[in-house]
């Protein structure tokens, strides 16, 4: 299964595309998704208009958002925790 993280900064204000970056795994996907976090916090960049989450490639081709197969929760309630 392919991974990828997204990011979308000042989304609400049609400013920027989404960033997409592939990433090996879950873990290295909490990672960047933390760091841009941190960084634009540091920015004082306008979080709440800010977006992201960790997607998933099926067999298809098509992408869709990942969830934890155990519990079902999306990549921001995994970091959470």
């Amino acid at each position: 299964m392919k991974l990828r993280i997204w990011w979308h900064n000042n989304y609400t204000m049609g400013i920027r595309d989404a960033f997409r970056m592939n990433v090996e795994s879950v873990e290295q996907a909490i990672i960047v998704l933390t760091a841009l976090m941190n960084y634009d916090l540091h920015l004082g960049d306008v979080i709440t208009d800010n977006a992201s989450g960790l997607e998933m490639q099926d067999d298809s081709g098509e992408w869709s958002e990942w969830y934890d197969e155990d519990t079902g929760e999306d990549i921001w309630r995994v970091i959470e925790e």
